[in-house]
This record gives C-alpha cells, structure tokens and sequence, in this order.
C-alpha cells in the first residue's frame, strides 16, 4: 500500500538506490556512445549568396519595397531548395549516368519514374537554406559523408541556384514578350481602321489637318482673331499716343503763358490799378489766351476723334474677316465634330499600341538578360570536423536520461514496496520518537542485491 513521503524520507530512498539510478545513468551513456560512433560522420558546408534587395532591377528598374522583403527571401528559400535546381545538380554532377545511383534507384523504386527526380529528392533532403541577419544574405549548408564532396556539391548548388533563378526571369520574360506580341497585332489593326476612318472623314468633309494633327481652318480661325485683336488694340494705342504728343506740345506751352500773364496781372492790379491801360491790356491778353487754349483743345479733340475712327477703320478689316471665318467654321461644326471624334480615337488607339510596344521591348530586353541579381559571396565554408554525430552532446543527454529512468525507477519501487529505511523512516511512520539504532542489516548477495534499496532493522526502545 502506498503512503505519503516526505522529503526527507524521498533523499534517503534515492539514496539508497543510488547504485540503480548509476547504472542506468552509465547503461544509457556506454550505448549513446556505441550508437554515436557506429553511426557515419557528417560533414557540413556553406556558400552564401547575396541578395540585392536594395538596387532596382537594371532591366526593369523596379525596388524590392520593406514590406515585400520578407517574402522576398521565402520565396528565396523554397527557390534554394526546389527540385528544379536539385535536377539541375544532378545533371551538374552526372549522377544520373552513375552506376552506383542507378543501382540504388533500381532497389529502391524497381526502375519506375525518373532516375534524376529521385536523385534530387535524395539530394535535398540534405540542404538548407537560411537567411542570414537582416535577410539581405542567403545560407545554403549541405552535409555529406565527406568534407571535399559536401564542399564540390554546395558549390554546385548555389550555382544552379544562380542558373534556376535567371532561367525563371527570363522565361517568365519571353512569356511576357510573347503575350504583349500576340496583344500587340489586334491593337495595329484597331489603329489602322481609326487612321483610316479619319481620312475617310477627312475627304468626304473637305478638312485638311496640320502634321500636328490640327484642323487647318480652326487654325486659320484662330490667327485671324488673334491678328484683329492685336490690331484694335494697336490702333487704339497710336491714337492716344498721337493725342497725348499734341496735348504736350501746344497747350502746355499756352498754359504756362497764360500762367505768366496771370502774375503780371497780379502785379500790375497792385501797382498801377485797375484803371490804367497797361493794366487792361494784361487783362485782353489773359482772355485771348483763354480763347486760343479753349481752341486747342477742340483741336486736340478734333484731332484724337479722327485718330480714334482712323483706328477702328483699321481694325474693322481684320474684325470682319474673323467674324466672316468664325460664321463659316461655325457652320461646318457637324463635320469638325466627326474629324473630332476621329481624332481622338486615332490617339486613344495610338496611345495603346505605343504601351504595349513599350512592354514588349521591355520583356524583350529582360528575355535576353545575363544576369539573376543574385551575387556570389565568398567562396564555400566547410568544416573539416564532423557536425554529426555530436558525440558529446548525445553522451550528455543519454546520461540526463539515465539518471531520470534510474531515478523514476527506485521510486516507483521504493513507493511501492514502502519498506523502512532508516530511523527517520522508522520514526515518520510510527509516529513515535526511536530512542536507538541497532545496526542489523544484513549483507545481500552480488551485484543485483544492491540495486535495490537496504533494508534495515532499526529497534524503538
């Protein structure tokens, strides 16, 4: 029957099996070591390749963005990894006409399906690949049963890594080329009826269009607006011209003499008074000045009334051959709007046919690249010591394993035997003090006597 321990009585049970929990704990370790140096040795290699996700593309010019790096590098990975660059090693490294792996396919799948998928499969199973810190770097490790073999086939990895990706750009490239090829002759077609629609409107509605594209007559429309309206504004600018030279050079001049007279006029009424005939003669002065200024300003009126229907008599010739042309254009609007409207589905299929030229020469140019973005970093890493197995670490582990097996054991042994092992066991399961002990245990017999905890006789007096 099981009763509860406590932890004192649980030390002296392990330490009565002490014995036990070592010989598991030395059981495990002698067979982790025979099964770890029976066990083939594994050599490990590296070759790393670096990533561009910083440079744009030099064919397409387009960036790998933060948020696309990460499966950017997956995408990397399971690349690094796939079965069409393990068929690419495979061809790389002739092991398809080996005899030794052909046999080996023969066991193994009886002759069916391909010797080189099989072979690959085989392959990978023994690569990884590993982005380095901040993804900008891929790890590609292999291990082999040989340094200089796992060395030779890393390196033909990442080259057919290298290979498989350009292959990939460029193919989907020329599946590209191929599509905007086939897009691309509908498309002149379409733009070749337009065009012809548009000189088939063009003569039966009598227009002539510019090199630019342009209605002769909307054209002409415009200049003759244009040129009657720099004309109007020309002559109303040389009549004021003309008014402002003649009002500057006559009446000023009879301004400032009437503005002496008035001074001498001032003068006189001072000294001499209004009565004396110098007097009155300033005075007739002052007022036939008055008349002559008066005079020149009709004239100057006069003058600027005929500069201005000068003016517009000028300007009238251009305004009415615009007005004339505006009415005849104007009447031709059902027709300029059809030459429009041709116009405009000339450009819009213009316009398509110039885009899906543009990605065919763009996917023409990338079918033809000779480069993956993919850089070489260094040359292969390998280890000359073996990465498995891992003696020690394996030892270590079947020796933590058989201390908790040896110790699992004598406690579910001790638990369900529940003998007394001691004073202290004596008095926790009693309940009463033991006053002496007696030292009467017997001797077991070899080796299996002492696997099992002592039993001893203490006596309670």
């Amino acid at each position: 029957m099981l009763r509860r321990m406590n932890l004192g009585q649980l030390g002296i049970l392990v330490w009565s099996g002490r014995w036990r929990i070592l010989l598991c704990a030395l059981a495990c370790f002698i067979g982790a070591l025979t099964i770890s140096l029976r066990l083939p040795k594994s050599y490990e290699a590296k070759a790393r390749v670096l990533l561009e996700l910083v440079r744009p593309d030099p064919v397409t010019g387009i960036s790998i963005g933060n948020k696309q790096t990460e499966a950017y590098v997956q995408t990397q990975q399971l690349l690094a990894t796939s079965g069409r660059v393990g068929e690419r090693v495979i061809e790389k490294l002739g092991w398809a006409s080996n005899p030794a792996v052909v046999e080996a396919w023969q066991q193994q799948t009886g002759g069916n399906g391909d010797i080189r998928t099989w072979a690959a499969s085989r392959l990978l199973g023994e690569v990884g690949a590993y982005p380095l810190e901040g993804g900008g770097t891929l790890e590609i490790v292999y291990r082999a049963p040989d340094p200089e073999a796992a060395e030779a086939i890393v390196r033909a990895i990442r080259e057919s890594y290298i290979e498989t990706a350009l292959a990939l750009q460029t193919e989907a490239a020329a599946r590209r080329a191929e599509r905007f090829t086939v897009l691309l002759k509908p498309a002149q077609a379409t733009l070749a009826k337009a065009q012809d629609e548009l000189v088939r409107a063009q003569r039966e509605t009598g227009t002539v269009l510019t090199s630019l594209g342009t209605d002769v007559e909307a054209g002409k429309l415009n200049d003759l607006e244009s040129s009657a309206i720099t004309t109007r504004l020309q002559a109303e600018h040389d009549a004021a011209e003309s008014a402002l030279r003649t009002s500057s050079i006559s009446a000023d001049s009879l301004r400032r003499t009437l503005g002496q007279v008035e001074q001498q006029i001032a003068l006189a009424e001072r000294t001499m008074g209004p009565d004396n005939p110098d007097y009155q003669a300033l005075i007739g002065r002052r007022n036939e000045l008055i008349r002559q200024i008066s005079r020149e300003m009709a004239a100057i009126r006069n003058a600027a009334s005929i500069t201005g229907n000068a003016a517009r008599q000028l300007a009238a010739a251009p305004e009415q051959a615009y007005q004339i042309e505006r009415e005849r254009v104007l009447g031709r609007a059902p027709q300029n709007l059809r030459i429009s409207q041709a116009l405009r589905l000339v450009a819009l299929r213009q316009g398509e046919v110039t885009r899906l030229q543009n990605n065919l020469a763009n996917a023409v140019q990338a079918s033809e690249r000779s480069e993956s973005g993919l850089v070489v970093m260094g040359d292969v890493i390998t280890n000359p010591r073996p990465v498995a197995p891992n003696i020690p670490l394996n030892a270590g582990l079947a020796v933590v394993f058989g201390i908790g097996l040896g110790l699992a054991s004598v406690l579910i042994d001790g638990l369900a035997r529940r003998e007394v092992l001691g004073a202290t066991d004596l008095a926790g399961a009693s309940g009463v003090p033991v006053l002496a002990v007696v030292s009467g245990s017997r001797k077991r017999r070899g080796w299996l006597g002492r696997l099992r905890p002592r039993r001893r006789g203490p006596v309670a007096a």
